[in-house]
């Protein structure tokens, strides 16, 4: 079954309510120049919430590094980290082997790879790559037909996946696990709505 990832979730009961209808991942963002940043006291809040849903937390990091990712991981209680910055995909080798690790790759339209993949220090049995657009985000997709993942890492799929084009995209790609984030957003407000993430996550786990 297809692992789900409900990325940058910003308030308590949502990241609850995500978990316990049947998302897999929550993802918490550490990017203080997001739109989806919050603060290691409220992360704390939504990490216990999550996890009181079933769900693991993942802490998503751009230009910190070992130190304030370990330092976050486990004030806020963080099952894994998302190495979203090249900072923070250079400096993930000394975290603690508990931490899963979720490295991410940058896509263009055409499908091609741009970021350097450094396999050191990540686990297959434990790790993930992540395929995302040009602009983590942006709720922009790329040309899945011409992707190549890494053939020997699972890995999730990101970029523009929403209600429309999620199944096509994994019966194509076939990944581990899907992340989305600005998909299951009210494209006015901007903020995650429980009825869009309720379908989202329907539709992929009853595929």
């Amino acid at each position: 079954m297809t692992l789900i990832k409900i990325c940058g979730i910003k308030e308590i009961k949502m990241a609850f309510f995500a978990a316990d209808i049947g998302a897999d991942f929550i993802g918490i963002v550490f990017d203080p120049l997001s739109m989806r940043y919050v603060s290691l006291e409220k992360a704390k809040e939504i990490a216990l919430s999550a996890e009181r849903g079933g769900a693991k937390t993942i802490g998503v990091f751009t230009k910190h590094n070992q130190k304030e990712m370990e330092y976050i991981s486990q004030k806020v209680g963080l099952k894994g980290v998302q190495l979203h910055g090249d900072k923070a995909r250079q400096s993930h080798f000394d975290l603690p082997l508990d931490l899963i690790k979720i490295y991410v790759l940058s896509i263009d339209e055409k499908g091609n790879v741009t970021s350097s993949l450094n396999l050191e220090g990540l686990d297959p049995k434990r790790d993930y790559l992540l395929y995302d657009g040009m602009q983590g985000g942006s709720g922009k997709s790329f040309d899945w037909n011409s992707f190549s993942p890494h053939p020997s890492f699972p890995f999730f799929l990101a970029g523009g996946l929403h209600l429309g084009n999620v199944l096509e995209a994994i019966e194509k790609t076939d990944p581990v696990g899907v992340d989305v984030s600005s998909g299951v957003e009210d494209p006015k407000t901007k903020e995650k709505t429980s009825l869009l993430i309720q379908e989202f996550i329907e539709k992929v786990k009853k595929r």
